[in-house]
């Protein structure tokens, strides 16, 4: 695969970014939508791999489902990386966007 995926946590709260190199783009799957401390970190992700690739990467939010308390956050990380892993669906787990 072309993914590189990094699981990251700020001490309270649990995403993944991937980095699609075929894509150029840079990806951010997050269950609370709005909770946007992991821009900053990203945006810097991106011009250090814009650097090393020599290519704009562009930075997306995933649609992925929200979570429904404060504390599945680390699961949904999970679930998000395997479905990319292994191209499945959030229905597979029962999970809808």
């Amino acid at each position: 695969s072309n993914n590189i995926l990094l699981p990251y946590c700020d001490n309270i709260h649990f995403c993944l970014v991937s980095i699609n190199l075929n894509l150029s783009e840079i990806v951010e799957y997050d269950s609370i939508k709005n909770y946007h401390f992991f821009r900053s970190m990203t945006k810097k992700l991106q011009i250090a791999v814009s650097n090393i690739r020599n290519k704009k990467f562009k930075i997306r939010m995933a649609d992925v489902p929200q979570q429904p308390d404060g504390t599945s956050c680390g699961v949904h990380t999970m679930i998000a990386a395997r479905c990319i892993i292994k191209n499945e669906t959030y229905e597979d787990f029962g999970l809808s966007r």
